[in-house]
């Protein structure tokens, strides 16, 4: 064969090599794909049997697990609600909750000026209740409730006041 032949056969074979890897990596992604699919079937199905009614007693080896981490996630959830709202203590009443949201009713600090559960504006809230007249001319803004200086705005909370 001269040198041209020989070129050619190459290249050929270099365009085969690569159009098989191109081939083979499609196959493989595709079967990573299929394999995604099955592991979430499977996710499904045991969380189906681990809600049904169905008898457990031979695979408590597995549903001891889950039982144990879904109650380590209702902890986790209780003490991030705490840090949330800026208490300590673990145990919180009505009492020690304050302010809710007047659109979702989750707890808020006094200052929020945006619901941290559902996003809504809290300079929105429904007026309070106005408590007796304020003294030195100043005036309660019906949307937050703070005294303030009788001007156009709420200086708190933005509220047009006249």
């Amino acid at each position: 064969m001269d040198f041209w032949t020989q070129l050619k056969k190459s290249g050929q074979e270099a365009a085969d090599k690569a159009k098989d890897l191109a081939e083979l990596t499609k196959l493989q992604l595709e079967q990573k794909e299929q394999e995604k699919k099955l592991e979430k079937l499977y996710a499904q199905l045991g969380k189906a049997f681990f809600e049904s009614d169905a008898d457990k007693d031979g695979f408590a080896e597995l549903t001891q697990p889950i039982v144990t981490l879904k109650a380590e996630i209702e902890e986790s959830e209780k003490r991030q609600e705490v840090l949330k709202n800026g208490t300590k203590t673990e145990e919180k009443t009505e009492e020690t909750v304050g302010e809710k949201c007047h659109s979702c009713g989750a707890p808020i600090t006094p200052d929020s000026k945006f619901c941290v559960s559902c996003g809504a504006n809290l300079a929105d809230k429904p007026a309070a209740e106005a408590p007796a007249e304020p003294a030195d001319g100043k005036i309660i803004c019906p949307g937050c409730g703070q005294t303030v200086d009788p001007t156009p705005f709420c200086t708190s909370c933005g509220t047009k006041l006249s």
